[in-house]
C-alpha cells in the first residue's frame, strides 16, 4: 500500500486519492486493533479457565490411614491401596513427572 501511495504521488495524482487511501488505512489499523483487543480477552479467558486451583490429588494416591505426611508420598506408599512398594513407586514416579511436564506446559501458554 506504501509503494502504491508513493507511485501515484511520482505520477501526480491528485491529494484527493491519498486521503483515501489515509482513511482506509486507519479503518484497517482500526480493525486490527478491535481484533487484538477480542484475542487478547479470549486468551485471559482461557488463562482464567484453565489455571490451576490446588491439588486434585486421586483418591487412589491418598493414604488410607492417617500418616501425618502428605497424601501421596513416598513414606506413605505402605498405606495405600497398591499391591506392593515397587507398584506405589513406579505409580508415583509417573504421577510426579506428569505433574512436572503439565506445569511446564501451563507455564510457556501463560507466557
Amino acid at each position: 500500500m506504501n509503494e502504491e501511495v508513493s507511485t501515484k504521488q511520482k505520477e501526480g495524482d491528485s491529494i484527493k486519492e491519498f486521503e483515501h487511501f489515509r482513511k482506509q488505512y486507519a479503518m484497517v489499523l482500526l480493525q486490527l486493533r478491535d481484533a487484538n483487543d477480542q484475542v487478547a480477552t479470549a486468551l485471559l479467558y482461557l488463562r482464567q479457565r484453565n489455571t490451576y486451583h490446588g491439588s486434585t490429588t486421586p483418591p487412589w494416591l491418598k493414604p488410607m490411614g492417617n500418616s501425618g505426611g502428605p497424601a501421596g508420598a513416598q513414606g506413605s506408599i505402605s498405606q495405600c491401596g497398591f499391591p506392593n512398594q515397587e507398584t506405589g513407586t513406579h505409580v508415583l514416579h509417573i504421577v510426579d513427572g506428569s505433574r512436572r511436564k503439565a506445569r511446564a506446559m501451563v507455564d510457556v501458554a501463560v507466557k
